[in-house]
C-alpha cells in the first residue's frame, strides 16, 4: 500500500523531529504539538478547497490553485503519517484494513 521510500522517507522525518516514542522522548505535550500542527494543515487545505470552489468570503484574496491544493493535501497526509509513526502503527496494515472494513460497508448497502 504504502511503499517503502515513503515509509522511510516518514520514519527518518520523525527522527530528525526527535518524537520516537522508543527513546522515552514523547510527552503528551509532544503529542498535543502533532495534533495542533495536523490542524493547522488541514485548514491550510480546508482553505485551499475553498479557493477551488470559489466559496472564499470576501476579504479573502486566495486564488484557485491545483498545485497548492496537492501540497496542502500532501501535508496532511505526511503529519497524519508522521503521527501514526510516533505510535508505532503500521500504517499499511492499517489502511488495509480500513479499506475492508469499508468495502464490506457498501457490500451491506448495496453500494
Amino acid at each position: 500500500m504504502l511503499d517503502t521510500k515513503f515509509l522511510k522517507f516518514i520514519r527518518d522525518e520523525n527522527k530528525l523531529l526527535g518524537k520516537r516514542r522508543d527513546t522515552g522522548g514523547y510527552s503528551y505535550q509532544d503529542a498535543l504539538i502533532s495534533m495542533t500542527k495536523l490542524t493547522e494543515e488541514v485548514g491550510e487545505l480546508a482553505e485551499q478547497i475553498l479557493a477551488s470552489g470559489n466559496l472564499q468570503r470576501s476579504g479573502k484574496n486566495l486564488k484557485a490553485d491545483d498545485e497548492a491544493l496537492a501540497k496542502e493535501l500532501a501535508d496532511v497526509i505526511i503529519v497524519a503519517c508522521l503521527i501514526g509513526d510516533t505510535f508505532k502503527i503500521d500504517l499499511t496494515n492499517a489502511l488495509e484494513q480500513k479499506m475492508i472494513k469499508i468495502e464490506q460497508r457498501h457490500k451491506e448497502n448495496d453500494v
